[in-house]
Formats: C-alpha cells, structure tokens, sequence
C-alpha cells in the first residue's frame, strides 16, 4: 500500500467511524442526567463560598487524590452546570480522538493496522461507566488521552535522536495521565518497556521519562495523606494490607468479568427498541467499515511500524496490560472495583483483539475467509452499537 492510499484509507475508516460513534452515542437523543457524584464535583462548586471553586477544591481535600482530574471537573466542567450534555458531548469524541491516536502510537510500534483494536476500545461491553459518566469519564477520558500523546512523544525522542523537547512533552503528557487517574499506573510500562527495547540506544532515557513522572505522582500522593484519609482513601504500607484489597477484589473482578459481561453482551442483542431506519444505517455502515477494514488492512501484510513481533507476543501485552491495570488496588486500599475499570482494561482487550485477527490473517486472503470476517465485524458492530 502507497503512502497515498494509506493516507486515503485511514481517512475513510475514520470517517466511517465518526458516523457510527456520533450514531451509536446519540441515536437515543442528546441528553445527560447528573449522576451520584456529578451533584457534587460539578454541581457543588457553583454555591459553596460564594462560587469560589478553588475554595472548594481545597476544603474539600481533592487535591490529593486524582488531583488534575478534580481540578478540571470543579474548575472547568462545572462552570456549564446545569447542561453538563456539553461536556459528556465533549468528552464522547476525546475518547475517539484517543482511539485514533492510540491506533497511530500502536500501528508505529507494531506495524499492525490496529481498527480492531480502536473497536475493541471504543465499544466494548461494560466500558460505557468510564465513557459517560462525566466524573469518572473526566479522568479516564482525559486520563488516556494524555497517556497516548505521551507514549507518541516518546517514540519521536527514540527516533529523532534525544530531542529534547520531546522528551519533556512526553514527561508532561506522563504526568498529567499519573495526576488524573490511577489504573494505568503500572500497565502503561508494558508498552514503554516496548519501546525502550527496541530503541536500546535510548533505554534508559525512554523509562525514565515515566517513571519520573509516576515518582513525582506518588511524591505528591504522599505529601497529601491527610488530604485522601479525610476523603477515606489510604495507601497499603504492609503486606497484610495489601492481601486484604487482594481478597477484596478479586471477587469483585471475576464478577464484573464474567456476570456483568455476559449480561451486557445480551442486552446489546435485544434490538427492539431502535427505529428500524437507524438500525439499517449501521448495518450498512458497519458493513462498509468492515470491508475496507478486511480488504485493505489485514488481507495483505502492513508495513508501517518498526517492530517484527510475532502476535502472540501482542496478545501477551494485551494480558499483562489487563492483569497490571488492577494492580493500584494493592497500593491504595481502595477496595472497591466499578465497572469504569474495564474502560482501562480494555487497552488490553484490543490488543488481543487485534493479535487474535493478525493471527488469524493468512485465512482472510481466501474469499470465504474475508467474507466471514466481515460477516463476524459487522455484527459485532451493530451488536454494540444499536
């Protein structure tokens, strides 16, 4: 594939994909009811002292904990209080500007296409709490958005030979992510250990950029414990604390991974409720999608990224980033998992996704091969969307 038809084929899938995430996203109307801590993070701060929302974010201790993510729910999010449907609108296409950018960051890296995973990322089952929800989306959202400018800074510094200011960028895009939001903690360093071992020449510098900034994070984390104990939030400073969250969890999580996932696979079957007229659009739509999807990008090799990796290889990151994106509960004491968490998790989703279809790629070059595949993308599609 030519740089041209490279540069139109991208464009066109990302076309499509705007049409059927504005779809699936709006189909049921523009309308966002504040929920549990919406009322007080964006509702709150619009009385408390006068409107004085520095005030508020102080007294009420959310500097220490998530403390970029609060400060941007209290200072700038609840300014627009109480049609808080622009900022869940605004928030809805930063998470598909994050899965384009995380597809381009990925794609450098490996060299695979990587629209199933921005599937994956988007539309998964049971990420819609992380992806609505205006105070936990905030930062998540946000979170992983950072994160990708992060990780694509880092590899213009691997590959433009120590530039400095991309390494600063990335610094900074690092700990906006770390201030944020927790989860992706410990699993973005699958795919920084990733890129520092294929630029070794820059080992050290690569790691170093993220880990300054996680150091940074949990200094600041720890000069505000007072702070999080009175919002009831500790670290686990012994191992018997540590095993405590580890019981407390795991219940939760095989619960939210096997029950809850199997539940809201059903429910995206019952089809009923759409207009019949949106429910062939996406239809025509995801079949659309799917066909340049199978016939551009994975009926023929992909030669974009710098890496050989075998897939299986791709699949074991998308494990590990899964297993290590609920690692903080061993460090905060927090022993309660939300359904938010596989909005993170699903980074690691995708790329299995991703590697079980490369994996799967020589059959797709046979007619029968490519039109199950489409057959099989479509619906998953239509499943998730309508």
């Amino acid at each position: 594939m030519t740089r041209r038809s490279r540069v139109v084929n991208n464009i066109t899938l990302a076309s499509i994909l705007l049409i059927l995430w504005m779809l699936s996203e709006f189909m049921a109307g523009w309308q966002y009811h504040p929920f549990r801590d919406d009322w007080f993070t964006l509702g709150s701060p619009n009385f408390w002292a006068g409107g004085n929302r520095w005030q508020f974010y102080l007294d009420h201790h959310l500097d220490a904990y998530r403390p970029l993510s609060f400060l941007i729910d209290i200072e700038l999010w609840s300014r627009v209080w109480p049609h808080e449907v622009v900022v869940a609108c605004f928030l809805l296409l930063s998470l598909l500007a994050t899965a384009l950018i995380w597809r381009f960051v990925l794609e450098k890296i490996w060299g695979y296409p990587f629209w199933i995973f921005v599937l994956a990322l988007l539309w998964w089952p049971l990420t819609d709490e992380g992806q609505y929800w205006i105070t936990a989306a905030t930062g998540i959202v946000l979170g992983l958005f950072m994160l990708g400018l992060g990780l694509t800074a880092l590899i213009y510094f691997a590959r433009k030979k120590h530039s400095v200011l991309a390494w600063i960028l990335a610094f900074l895009a690092f700990l906006a992510a770390d201030l944020c939001y927790e989860q992706y903690w410990f699993s973005q360093f699958v795919l920084v250990f990733i890129i520092a071992w294929r630029y070794r020449t820059v080992f050290w510098p690569v790691v170093f950029s993220p880990a300054s900034a996680l150091l940074l994070t949990a200094g600041w984390y720890e000069r505000h414990v007072p702070g999080m104990v009175a919002n009831g939030k500790e670290a686990n400073h012994n191992l018997g604390a540590g095993l405590h969250s580890f019981h407390a969890i795991v219940p939760q999580i095989q619960y939210i991974w096997i029950t809850e996932q199997f539940s809201a696979w059903r429910e995206g079957l019952r089809w009923s409720h759409v207009p019949a007229m949106w429910l062939v659009v996406v239809i025509i739509l995801s079949l659309i999608f799917s066909f340049f999807v199978v016939s551009w990008n994975y009926a023929k090799p992909h030669e974009i990224g710098e890496m050989s990796v075998h897939p299986l290889a791709l699949a074991g990151a998308g494990l590990i980033w899964i297993v290590l994106s609920y690692m903080p509960w061993l460090f905060t004491h927090y022993v309660w998992v939300a359904d938010r968490s596989v909005t993170v998790a699903a980074i690691g989703i995708g790329l299995l996704a991703e590697a079980l279809l490369v994996i799967l790629r020589p059959f797709n070059v046979h007619r029968i091969g490519r039109m199950m595949t489409m057959v099989g993308l479509s619906a998953f599609l239509v499943t998730v969307i309508v």
